[in-house]
């Protein structure tokens, strides 16, 4: 799996616009841009219809994703729409990765959506070489995973630096939680 194939992007409509805009002006390193989709077009009528018709317009579009990216800001753990399309990304076990907007490298335990607290995401900062580098290498991991596996992923320390070593780099330990300062 890589950039190239097709990435369902699910962010707060209202905030984090400028996230997804600039995530649509990103190059992989071998210069194609990356392929982001989204149902925001449905934001108008999603608080005027039944869940369960936005769900079923959601999961047709989900349903030809390989991967997700869930763009974390301050807002999206309160967001109906994206709490409805994380619930039906998990439902298609899809790889799902968290993209920290506050820098975070690991589980923001404050940002973060509950219903991702315990599920086996990759949380990454918003880097463009990082956000590539989960897009080529998680969904592989993701597809090893046992059935049964849970908790968040991160990335070492030094991501940075191993991004021209070999791969895996990522650490595949559950991050607790730790309190902000």
């Amino acid at each position: 799996m890589s950039c190239r194939d097709k990435t369902y992007v699910i962010f707060d409509g209202e905030c984090d616009r400028w996230a997804r805009a600039r995530m649509m002006s990103w190059k992989s390193s071998n210069g194609e841009r990356f392929n982001l989709y989204q149902a925001h077009d449905l934001l108008p009528i999603a608080e005027r219809i039944k869940l369960d018709v936005l769900k079923l317009h959601i999961w047709q579009r989900l349903g030809e994703a390989q991967q997700v990216i869930v763009l974390v800001g301050e807002k999206t753990r309160h967001c109906r729409f994206a709490l409805c399309e994380i619930d039906l990304a998990q439902t298609l076990r899809l790889p799902i990765i968290v993209v920290n907007l506050n820098g975070w490298r690991g589980l923001d335990p404050v940002r973060c959506p509950e219903l991702l607290i315990e599920w086996p995401a990759l949380h990454v900062e918003f880097k463009e070489r990082i956000v590539e580098a989960a897009l080529e290498h998680f969904p592989a991991e993701y597809a090893r995973l046992q059935a049964s596996a849970f908790g968040a992923r991160r990335y070492p320390a030094d991501m940075n630096r191993n991004l021209s070593d070999a791969m895996p780099f990522f650490t595949w330990l559950k991050q607790t939680p730790t309190p902000r300062c």
